[in-house]
């Protein structure tokens, strides 16, 4: 598949101190935090994704799509989360993504981008988050 302008993956800041295998685990676990946090239908500030329009909720299109008509979480399939990866790092930052050319790279892009018709912001994490959630257990 061709490489495509529209490409999903963040880079995350992060204290220059923590060495290769360090960055490693951080990255895993902030993969293991956005794919959970996302199961459970929240965005990256922990808020509810946008629901589903009662019209499209409504439609045949929805109904073809197989989706549930409970609050979104970006889980049709599970295909898109789960391939989430760490993509690269260097001192201070660690790189997520997704394999640029690849159908789960243009979901999550249609997902987390703002041309999307209804962004639902999940790929990255808070620094609220980051610090609570994935660091402390690295201080």
């Amino acid at each position: 598949m061709a490489k495509s302008p529209k490409w999903a993956h963040t880079w995350i800041e992060i204290p220059k101190k923590f060495g290769p295998n360090e960055r490693r685990a951080i990255a895993q676990d902030i993969i293991d935090y956005i794919q959970e946090r996302t199961d459970r239908g929240r965005s990256v500030n922990n808020l509810p994704f946008r629901k589903y329009s009662k019209s499209y909720s409504q439609s045949l299109d929805f109904e073809i799509a197989g989706k549930s008509r409970g609050n979104p979480n970006l889980q049709l399939t599970g295909d898109m989360l789960v391939a989430l990866e760490h993509l690269s790092d260097r001192p201070g930052s660690i790189h997520l993504g997704y394999q640029n050319g690849t159908d789960e790279n243009e979901k999550a892009w249609w997902n987390d981008s703002t041309e999307g018709q209804v962004r639902r912001h999940f790929l990255g994490i808070s620094q609220k988050d980051l610090k609570s959630q994935i660091l402390s257990r690295y201080e």
